[in-house]
């Protein structure tokens, strides 16, 4: 996600308004992320459930086991550092 500060964002909206409609855009205050801006189709479909979040209740016990049974490729395996065991 291209990330930009408020100030360039105001001085050049109509140019950030454009790339917004491709991908969306993180507009920054102090280096921190602050507000993002995306076309409406994206922000409709993000609204309308795309990605839906599940409680660990509501897997299925063949989900659970799916999950288990899942390996994770070598690729990936550095990642193990960032889980507390």
């Amino acid at each position: 996600m291209k990330q930009i500060n408020a100030t360039d964002f105001q001085r050049h909206f109509a140019r950030w308004q454009d790339a917004a409609l491709a991908s969306p855009v993180a507009i920054t205050k102090h280096d921190r992320p602050r507000l993002v801006m995306m076309s409406y189709d994206e922000y409709q479909a993000l609204i309308r459930g795309r990605r839906k979040v599940m409680h660990v209740s509501e897997f299925s016990e063949d989900d659970l086991a799916a999950i288990a049974a899942a390996d994770v490729p070598a690729q990936y395996a550095h990642l193990d550092d960032e889980v507390d065991a």
